[in-house]
């Protein structure tokens, strides 16, 4: 079912550094992610922020979540290049980019030995 969230990401989330799932999808959010939100939850596992209206690049500090199992952006208007650093997320095993406005050469990801599912 469809959030009535809108507006930005809001950067307060990132003094939950406990938070293991942030499940934000099918909302109507914008503006982009916020680097600070990924470097410090460094627990996440599971993140969606699919269906959104989220918009600029994928920030570098995705890296930093080192435990993180899925990462949904689909369905956004994502741009830039797709960051070479996702391919040191050893831990996804699904990765749902599809549906935004990357250019350029994906990265490999040969070394992503646990991903099962990339769109």
């Amino acid at each position: 079912l469809k959030n009535s969230l809108s507006g930005p990401i809001p950067s307060q989330l990132s003094s939950t550094t406990n938070l293991r799932q942030l499940l934000l999808f099918h909302n109507s959010l914008s503006g982009t992610i916020p680097p600070q939100l990924l470097s410090s939850m460094t627990k996440l596992r599971y993140l969606d922020l699919s269906r959104n209206s989220l918009f600029g690049t994928l920030p570098s500090q995705l890296s930093n979540l080192a435990q993180l199992s899925s990462l949904l952006l689909f369905h956004n208007s994502l741009s830039g290049t797709i960051p070479s650093q996702l391919s040191n997320l050893a831990a996804v095993t699904a990765l749902l980019i599809h549906a935004n406005r990357f250019e350029g050469a994906a990265p490999s990801f040969s070394t992503m030995s646990s991903l099962v599912k990339l769109t």
